[in-house]
């Protein structure tokens, strides 16, 4: 899409613009039918596959997206959870596999530029006439980031609709809307480090930044795949890398302060958090 070279190079000025042709194309018509949602079993995609799909869309998710090909026991124990997900929703679940990460996120960053045009590229090779990718941000906190509203349809085609999900919804809002969901407390995976193939090591920064949205909304205890205790000096040191990382710290902090008397030590961890990343992001970030 050259709207979206546009605007890549728009948000990354190290990317430019490049013609692409190829002689001799014949358009080929495809019969798209059905709709699909990519699905990791996290927070986002559990949120859209419980509100806003009536049409029971096919699950999607891509081995080598999110875990390693090279982790074979963290990939073998997340697939039969997604599996087991997918019969409690009675959907129907397409797994795929690709390598692009291994030489990819050589040249460029996975989540910050090119992860949404990958999810694409797969929805795409479906055949479906839409395909669902969960939103990461709501219209306030969204920054220049590789799935965003205003680049996810720019790889649609004249078969196939690419629909950047629930953007009107803050991570805390979709937590506390999946906690009534027994399948979603079951088997929700979060996780991005999976030390030691734990499917939820419960001390890695997604871990805790979702174990404090479930706290917030009185829904820690229900949740069977993380720890039902907040560790309080892991939380202290909580590596927050990103923009990203800062708004869903922010998004909490929010939600925990209407119960400020409840909530003092970890409101006061996170302010300490909030605080020195705001410094450091200023300093270090244009």
């Amino acid at each position: 899409s050259d709207e979206a070279q546009k605007l890549l190079s728009k948000w990354f000025p190290s990317f430019k613009v490049i013609n692409v042709h190829c002689d001799g194309y014949e358009p080929v018509a495809i019969e798209a039918s059905g709709s699909g949602i990519f699905f990791t079993g996290g927070v986002d995609s559990f949120y859209s596959v419980l509100t806003t799909d009536q049409m029971k869309s096919k699950l999607i998710y891509v081995q080598g997206f999110d875990v390693p090909l090279n982790d074979v026991e963290t990939t073998k124990a997340v697939i039969e959870q997604l599996k087991a997900s997918a019969h409690a929703l009675e959907r129907e679940l397409i797994v795929l596999r690709t390598n692009i990460r291994d030489f990819a996120d050589e040249y460029v960053s996975w989540g910050q530029t090119y992860h949404g045009a990958a999810l694409a590229s797969v929805g795409l090779s479906l055949s479906l006439k839409k395909v669902y990718k969960a939103s990461s941000f709501t219209s306030k906190g969204l920054h220049p980031w590789g799935s965003h509203p205003d680049l996810d349809h720019l790889w649609s085609t004249d078969s196939t609709a690419i629909i950047h999900d629930s953007i009107s919804v803050n991570r805390v809002d979709k937590v506390r809307h999946i906690k009534n969901s027994n399948v979603a407390m079951k088997y929700l995976r979060v996780c991005w480090k999976n030390t030691d193939s734990q499917y939820n090591c419960g001390l890695c920064e997604k871990c805790l930044r979702t174990m404090i949205n479930l706290f917030a909304v009185n829904g820690l205890s229900k949740c069977e795949t993380l720890p039902h205790q907040i560790n309080l000096t892991y939380l202290s040191s909580m590596k927050i890398s990103s923009k990203g990382d800062l708004v869903f710290l922010e998004e909490n902090l929010f939600e925990l302060r209407k119960s400020a008397d409840l909530n003092k030590e970890i409101i006061t961890r996170i302010e300490i958090l909030i605080r020195k990343k705001k410094y450091w992001f200023s300093s270090n970030i244009s």
